[in-house]
């Protein structure tokens, strides 16, 4: 078989199913609730609450896999020491109530800049969930440390779950941006309160030898983290920033990023394993099982990714209409580049773990900041030839560009990573499959069967090319590892 089995075992067995289906689940759930607002509060409404969503979506992400991360990392060298996680809830408190701060100070003068008065409260508001955020990165850095993989995932339905049903009763009660605001904490909170029933608290504390290498991995985690972000979060801004006039182009360009965030379940799933299995690889001095690793989740990415930005590029016009209607139409455009990007950010992430994992968090950082270079100049072009789809794809040039510098990276320190005939199989499924899409032209009401039956034709083929078998389609549909 084309891959490497003792690679695929370990990522599988790291809980990696398990926390796909959650991580799935978030943004089906994510993506009901985006369809759900756009259509009851309107692509002026929709858009402050997606600038808003945006933001905390970036810091959340800082906090969310930064001090995690380095609690999973310190915590096996001190025996599990519970004042480590201890010292984690007490700089990661500070952290929150600083950035609460700085939050209520900007909102007014962000509000001006943008012409926007109502974004000084609806920031203020949304933003108490930092709080929830540091405690919940907490947990996470212990269930990582400890292998519970899968109450990761329990957190992450049961905060999307309590959101979307809240949501849902406000069709009936009366929706507006307060409340809906108010659902989304409340999910939170009911995540927190959950685990916190289940799973002892970690009981403040402060250790200075801990909370120094605590913030030394968080640091270098949170600069990866901020730099990859801007190719994840930035457009919304941009497209803000330069059509001020024009709150639907913002509207427009939140639908579709709601739609592309779906590709990120992949990497989400395999980046975080694959990051603790590289660091441990490379530690016993194993280069061909890191190797493999890398390769295994290149691999299920390339599969899963490929065959998804073919789709949403034939049929962005008949998703937008099915999803939001024909007020969204401009989204069309802008989806078919971000989910271009959204390509270039799944593998960019892979690689950069790969890096961060066993060869320095430095190297994470440097391939993720070349997006926001790359991005700028070519948006010089593209933005004034495209307009708001410009700004996609300028994202998607950056992208692209960090990911072909993160590869070159790669094999230079771990050799050929993914095999070119594995890649030529699956982007001529993939192409196959954007082929039929393009001339099979379906009412918005039956794309989601025609998507099935594409589907299933695509993994028909790859069994044909001899590039999948029974054990990776166990483990795509979640019933892979032990």
């Amino acid at each position: 078989m084309r891959r490497s089995a003792e690679g695929a075992a370990s990522v599988a067995s790291a809980g990696t199913s398990a926390l796909f289906a959650a991580r799935l689940f978030l943004l089906a759930s994510g993506l009901v609730v985006s369809i759900l607002l756009a259509r009851g509060l309107g692509p002026a409404d929709f858009g402050l609450y997606g600038l808003a969503i945006t933001l905390l979506t970036w810091v959340q992400l800082l906090i969310g896999w930064s001090m995690p991360g380095a609690v999973a990392r310190l915590a096996p060298h001190h025996a599990r020491d519970p004042r480590i996680a201890g010292t984690a809830l007490v700089l990661l408190a500070a952290a929150a109530t600083l950035g609460y701060a700085l939050v209520w100070w900007v909102a007014p003068r962000a509000a001006a800049a943008l012409a926007r008065p109502e974004l000084t409260w609806v920031l203020r508001l949304l933003f108490l969930d930092l709080f929830f955020t540091a405690a919940m990165a907490v947990y996470h850095g212990l269930f990582y440390a400890d292998g519970r993989v899968g109450w990761v995932g329990v957190t992450l339905i049961v905060q999307s779950g309590v959101k979307l049903a809240l949501i849902a009763g406000l069709l009936v009660f009366g929706l507006d941006l307060e409340r809906v605001i108010l659902a989304h904490l409340a999910g939170s909170l009911a995540a927190l309160a959950l685990v916190a029933t289940r799973v002892a608290p970690p009981r403040p504390a402060f250790v200075p030898g801990f909370a120094r290498a605590l913030c030394a991995g968080s640091l270098g985690l949170l600069g990866y983290t901020l730099a990859y972000q801007f190719q994840a979060n930035a457009g919304i801004w941009w497209t803000a920033a330069l059509w001020p006039e024009r709150p639907d182009a913002t509207g427009a360009f939140a639908a579709a990023q709601t739609v592309t965030r779906v590709l990120t379940v992949v990497q989400s799933a395999l980046s975080a394993v694959l990051f603790a299995r590289v660091a441990d690889a490379v530690a016993r001095a194993a280069a061909a099982e890191a190797r493999a690793e890398i390769a295994t989740a290149l691999r299920y990415a390339l599969i899963l990714l490929l065959p998804a930005v073919a789709a949403l590029w034939a049929s962005a016009g008949a998703v937008v209409e099915l999803l939001y209607g024909e007020a969204y139409a401009e989204a069309a455009s802008i989806l078919r580049w971000l989910a271009l990007g959204g390509l270039g950010a799944g593998l960019l992430d892979i690689l950069a773990h790969g890096l961060m994992g066993g060869f320095g968090l430095w190297r994470g950082v440097v391939v993720a900041a070349v997006v926001v270079p790359a991005a700028l100049l070519s948006g010089i072009v593209l933005v004034p030839l495209l307009g708001p789809a410009g700004v996609a794809a300028a994202l998607a040039v950056g992208t692209l560009a960090a990911t072909a510098l993160a590869a070159v990276w790669v094999v230079r320190r771990v050799g050929a990573v993914l095999p070119w005939a594995s890649l030529a199989r699956t982007a001529a499924a993939s192409g196959v499959l954007y082929a039929v899409l393009a001339g099979w032209s379906v009412p918005p009401a039956l794309l989601v069967p025609q998507f099935a039956l594409a589907g299933a034709g695509y993994l028909v083929l790859l069994w044909l090319l001899r590039e999948v078998d029974g054990r990776d389609l166990a483990l795509l549909t979640g019933k892979g590892g032990p």
